[in-house]
C-alpha cells in the first residue's frame, strides 16, 4: 500500500513541475475572474439607488467571509486527511492492529 501511495504522489510531482496539476486551471485565471466580478458589481451598483449602496457592500463582504470560512474549513479537513494518510502508513506496533483495544 505505501508503494501505491507513494507511486500516486509521485506522479502528482511529475505533474506538478510540468504543470498539470491535476488537471487545473492556469493560475492567472483567478485574476480574470476576479476582474469579471469587480465588473458584474460595478455594473449592479450602477443600477442600484444610492440608498442600496451600503447593503450591496455589506452583502458582499459577508460573502467575502463566508467564502474564506469555506476555504479555512477545506484547508483544515485536506490538514487532518494528510495527518490521517501518514499514520496509516507508519509500520505497525508488534501486539497487534493499530487503535485495537487491549484487554
Amino acid at each position: 500500500m505505501v508503494g501505491i501511495i507513494l507511486e500516486v504522489v509521485d506522479g502528482a510531482m511529475a505533474r506538478k513541475q510540468k504543470g498539470d496539476a491535476g488537471g487545473k486551471e492556469d493560475p492567472s485565471q483567478h485574476y480574470y475572474v476576479y476582474q469579471n466580478l469587480v465588473e458584474h458589481q460595478g455594473e449592479i451598483k450602477r443600477l442600484l439607488p444610492p440608498e442600496l449602496h451600503e447593503a450591496f457592500n455589506r452583502m458582499g463582504k459577508k460573502y467575502s467571509e463566508l467564502y474564506s470560512a469555506e476555504e479555512e474549513m477545506y484547508y483544515r479537513q485536506g490538514f487532518i486527511d494528510a495527518i490521517r494518510l501518514i499514520i496509516d502508513c507508519l509500520p505497525q506496533q508488534e501486539g497487534g492492529e493499530r487503535g485495537a483495544s487491549k484487554g
